[in-house]
C-alpha cells in the first residue's frame, strides 16, 4: 500500500488530514506540558511549617535544632535542618490531599547521651488517616538514622508519633531529621500547619460544689449535644449543647451544667469520648483543702515527729557575718527541696490564719491552728533584733559563712549537730517589701487568732508586726503597685489592732498611690495597676500577684462609710471586668494573665499598645521561669473578693475556672495536684540530695507553664512546672475558701 492510499485511508478513519493531527497532537502535548509544570513536584521542610497549638507534654518542637538548642546529632551524624523532639511527642498536619511523600531521618538524637548516658531510647510511628502506615523499632543512642518515605497519595490527616518505651521518658530527645514532605501544586508551607490536641471532654477532675458554675471544654469546630451520666447507676442525668467558639488558642466548644446540683460522682459523653470522673458535693472543696493541709504538715523542718524529713536540720543555722548561732530550727521547705524561704513561706502562714474558723472546714480548726503555730515560731525567730524579717536559709552561695572557701551545697541534709562544719547559714539580709508588709499582716491576723487562746503569745506577734511596719517605714518603703497594695492591708490591720490614726492616714496615702498608678487610657484592654509611674506595665513578682486588689478589698472591708470607698469600688471593678475578664474571655479556659508588658515578650498577644503573657517569660534555660498555679489561684482568689465586695456574681465563674485548670480542666487534661485527679506529670526529684521528696497527697505543684512563644507546656519531672510547691498550694486554699463561703450565701 503506498503513501497516499495509507493517508487517504487514515484521513477516511480519523476524519481530519494529517496537518490537522499534526496540530491536534502538538497542542496536546503543550496542554500536557502546561499540565506538568503545574501540577510540578515541591519539597516543604518541616520545619518550614509554622505551628499551630501544640499541647505535647514538652511542648512544641525546636526547629532545625535538638530539643536543647544543639546541632541535631543521631549517632554521630548532622543535620542542618528538622524537629527537635522530646518524647512523647505528637504532631499532625492537614494535608489536605496535597502532598504524596513524606521523607525523613528518624533517631534518637545524641544529646540524649548527656542527660542518660546509654538509657534513652524512642519509637516513632506515622499515622495516615487513622491507619498506622510505620511503625518502627526501638532507637538507642547507638542506633543510626533510618530514611523513611511514606507514601502519602490521598492522605488528609498526617500524624508524626514518637514515644517512650518502658524505660520513661527521662532523655527522650529524638528528631524528624531532614523532614520533608514533598506535594503537588502551587502550595507553600503557609498552606499547612503543625499542631496536636488531646482528644478529651475536659473538667474539674475533682468536681464542683453543687452551687457552683459548672463547664465543659472539648477541642470541636461543631455544635454537638454532651450527657452528663451517673457514674455508680450509668443513667443519663443532664443534657446540653456544646457551642464553638473562636479563641486565641484555635475554636473549642464549651457545655454549662451548672444546672445539676445533685450530689454524686459524674462523667460527661461526647460522642466516643468521655471526660474523667468528678464528684459533686457539698463538703469536697472542704476536703481538698484537709488534703493540702497534709502537704504543708509534710513539708516541717525539724519535727522529730513530723513531716517528710523527720528531726532533719535540727542545726539550723549560722549568722555568717559573726559566725554566731542562731536558732532557725522549724518552719517549712519551701519546694521539693530543703530550703526555708521565708520571703515567700510567709504566704502560707497567711493563707492558714485567712481560712481558720471558715465554718465549712470547722473540723480542721485544730489543725490549721497547730500548724500555724508550728510555722510562726520561725518567722518569728528570724525578725532581726531592728524589726525586719530575714530573707532565707539554706540557699547556695547566700550567706556563706566563710566567705574565702569554696562555697558548698546547703540543699542537703546535716547531721544535726550544732556547731558543726555543715550548719547552714542564714541570708540575714531583709526581704523584700511586700514579704515584710504580709509578714505584718500574717502577724497580725495570728494575734487575732490567739488573742482568746494565749494573750501572752498574741502580744508578742502584734509586737512583732508593729516592728516590722517601723523598721519599714524608715529603711525600706513601698515603691511599686503591689507594695503599695500588701502595705494598705498591713497598714489597716495595724490601725484595727491599735486605733493609731497614724496608721490610717499611711493606709490612705498607699490607697491614692495605688489609685493613680491604675492604667486607664490602652485600648482595647485596661484597668491593670502599672508596677509605678515610669513602667507603665504590670511585671509582677510570680508569688505576690493581686496584692494591689487584696489591698484595696481590705480598705473597703475596713471603712465602708469611707468617702474614698466609691472610687476604690469603681477601680477594682475597673480592674476586674476591664482587664481580668476581658482577657479571660479570650481563652476557653476563662485562664486569667500573667502579666502586661511594654514589648512582647513572646507570644505576639497584643493588646493595644501592650502585651501580655499568660505564663511567665520563659527564655528556656536562659532564665528562671515557673509555671502559672501561683498566679491563677491568687487572681481567682482575688476575683473571688471583688464579688464579694461588689456584689458581682458572675466573677465566680472566672474564679472557679482557675481552680478547675488546676484540678485538671486544661489542655493536658491532667490535674497538678498529688492525690487530686488524674494524669499528673511526674513530679520533680532532686539530685541534689537522697531520698529525694516522695508522692505526698495534697501537694500542688508549680503548674502548667508557656514556651517562649507562650505556649502551654506540661513539662514532666520538671522544677518549673512539675515541683511541689508552698505558694500555689497556700493560695489554693485561699480560692477553696473563698467558693466555700459563696456556696454557703
Amino acid at each position: 500500500m503506498n503513501r497516499k492510499y495509507q493517508s487517504e485511508s487514515l484521513q477516511r478513519y480519523c476524519g481530519f488530514k494529517y496537518s490537522e493531527l499534526y496540530v491536534f497532537v502538538l497542542l496536546t502535548l503543550m496542554l500536557i506540558g502546561a499540565g506538568c509544570a503545574v501540577k510540578k513536584d515541591k519539597s516543604i521542610l518541616l520545619s518550614d511549617i509554622p505551628f499551630g497549638n501544640i499541647y505535647d507534654d514538652f511542648g512544641a518542637p525546636r526547629t532545625n535544632t535538638s530539643y536543647h538548642f544543639n546541632p541535631i546529632n543521631i549517632n554521630g551524624k548532622t543535620f542542618e535542618k528538622g524537629l527537635g523532639i522530646h518524647a512523647p511527642s505528637r504532631l499532625s498536619i492537614n494535608l489536605k490531599g496535597k502532598a504524596v511523600l513524606l521523607e525523613a531521618s528518624i533517631g534518637l538524637d545524641r544529646e540524649s547521651t548527656r542527660y542518660r548516658k546509654g538509657k534513652g531510647s524512642v519509637i516513632f510511628a506515622v499515622i495516615a488517616d487513622g491507619d498506622t502506615v510505620l511503625n518502627s523499632d526501638v532507637f538507642y543512642e547507638d542506633t543510626p538514622a533510618q530514611r523513611i518515605e511514606i507514601d502519602l497519595k490521598g492522605v488528609k490527616q498526617l500524624t508524626l508519633v514518637c514515644d517512650t518505651t518502658k524505660d520513661g521518658y527521662i532523655a527522650d530527645f529524638a528528631a524528624w531529621a531532614d523532614a520533608r514532605l514533598i506535594v503537588h501544586g502551587n502550595c507553600d508551607a503557609g498552606d499547612f500547619q503543625i499542631s496536636h490536641y488531646r482528644e478529651a471532654v475536659l473538667v474539674n477532675h475533682s468536681g464542683y460544689l453543687p452551687e457552683s458554675p459548672k463547664y465543659c471544654t472539648v477541642h470541636t469546630n461543631q455544635k454537638e449535644k454532651f450527657e452528663v451520666i451517673n457514674y455508680e447507676t450509668d443513667k443519663l442525668i443532664f443534657s446540653g449543647v456544646l457551642e464553638p467558639h473562636n479563641f486565641d488558642t484555635g475554636i473549642w466548644s464549651k457545655g454549662d451544667f451548672s444546672e445539676l446540683n445533685e450530689e454524686g460522682r459524674y462523667f460527661i459523653r461526647v460522642g466516643g469520648l468521655v471526660s474523667q470522673v468528678f464528684e459533686i458535693s457539698q463538703s469536697l472543696y472542704s476536703r481538698d483543702i484537709e488534703k493540702h493541709l497534709n502537704f504543708i504538715m509534710a513539708q516541717r523542718s525539724g519535727d522529730p515527729d513530723h513531716g517528710r524529713s523527720k528531726g532533719q536540720h535540727m542545726d539550723d543555722g549560722i549568722r555568717p557575718d559573726t559566725g554566731e548561732l542562731i536558732d532557725a530550727v522549724g518552719g517549712w521547705y519551701d519546694a521539693a527541696d530543703l530550703r526555708k524561704a521565708t520571703f515567700i513561706d510567709i504566704i502560707n502562714l497567711y493563707s492558714l490564719a485567712e481560712i481558720y474558723g471558715s465554718e465549712k472546714i470547722s473540723n480542721l480548726n485544730e489543725a490549721i491552728l497547730d500548724e500555724i503555730k508550728w510555722g510562726n515560731a520561725l518567722f518569728l525567730k528570724l525578725q532581726d533584733k531592728s524589726g525586719y524579717m530575714m530573707y532565707s536559709i539554706g540557699f547556695n552561695g547566700v550567706g556563706q559563712a566563710n566567705p574565702g572557701k569554696k562555697q558548698r551545697n546547703y540543699n542537703t541534709y546535716t547531721d544535726n549537730i550544732r556547731g558543726t562544719w555543715d550548719d547552714r547559714p542564714i541570708q540575714i539580709d531583709p526581704s523584700m517589701i511586700v514579704a515584710q508588709m504580709v509578714f505584718v499582716v500574717a502577724e497580725l491576723e495570728v494575734a487575732k487568732i490567739f488573742d482568746s487562746i494565749n494573750s501572752s503569745y498574741a502580744n508578742e506577734c502584734r509586737n512583732a508586726a508593729i516592728r516590722c511596719f517601723k523598721w519599714s517605714q524608715e529603711n525600706q518603703k513601698c515603691i511599686v503597685s503591689y507594695d503599695y497594695g500588701a502595705g494598705i492591708s498591713a497598714a489597716i490591720k495595724l490601725f484595727e489592732a491599735t486605733s493609731d490614726s497614724l496608721y490610717f492616714n499611711v493606709a490612705k496615702a498607699y490607697v491614692l498611690k495605688l489609685l493613680s498608678l491604675q492604667e486607664k487610657e490602652n485600648q482595647p484592654v485596661n484597668g491593670w495597676f502599672n508596677t509605678w509611674h515610669d513602667n507603665p506595665e504590670l511585671a509582677v513578682p510570680l508569688n505576690y500577684l493581686n496584692w494591689q486588689l487584696f489591698g484595696l478589698y481590705d480598705f473597703v472591708k475596713a471603712f465602708p462609710n469611707h468617702l474614698l470607698v466609691p472610687e476604690v469600688k469603681s477601680a477594682i471593678q475597673f480592674y476586674s471586668e476591664n482587664y481580668l475578664l476581658k482577657i479571660a474571655s479570650m481563652n476557653p479556659f476563662n485562664l486569667l494573665p500573667y502579666g502586661v508588658f511594654m514589648q512582647d515578650e513572646g507570644g505576639n498577644r497584643k493588646i493595644g499598645d501592650y502585651y501580655f503573657r499568660y505564663g511567665v517569660q520563659n527564655n528556656y534555660d536562659k532564665e528562671w521561669w515557673n509555671g502559672i498555679n501561683s498566679v491563677i489561684a491568687a487572681q481567682g482568689y482575688g476575683l473571688a473578693l471583688a464579688a464579694e465586695i461588689l456584689d458581682k456574681p458572675q466573677y465566680i465563674a472566672v474564679a472557679q475556672s482557675q481552680l478547675d485548670w488546676i484540678y485538671g480542666c486544661n489542655p493536658f487534661d491532667a490535674s497538678t495536684v498529688t492525690g487530686i485527679g488524674y494524669n499528673q506529670p511526674d513530679w520533680f526529684k532532686t539530685i541534689e540530695f537522697f531520698p529525694p521528696v516522695p508522692k505526698i497527697t495534697g501537694a500542688v505543684m508549680a503548674g502548667i507553664g508557656t514556651d517562649q512563644m507562650d505556649r502551654f507546656v506540661l513539662d514532666p519531672g520538671s522544677w518549673h512546672t512539675a515541683e511541689y510547691w508552698l505558694p500555689p498550694t497556700a493560695y489554693l486554699m485561699l480560692l477553696l475558701d473563698a467558693l466555700n463561703h459563696v456556696s454557703q450565701n
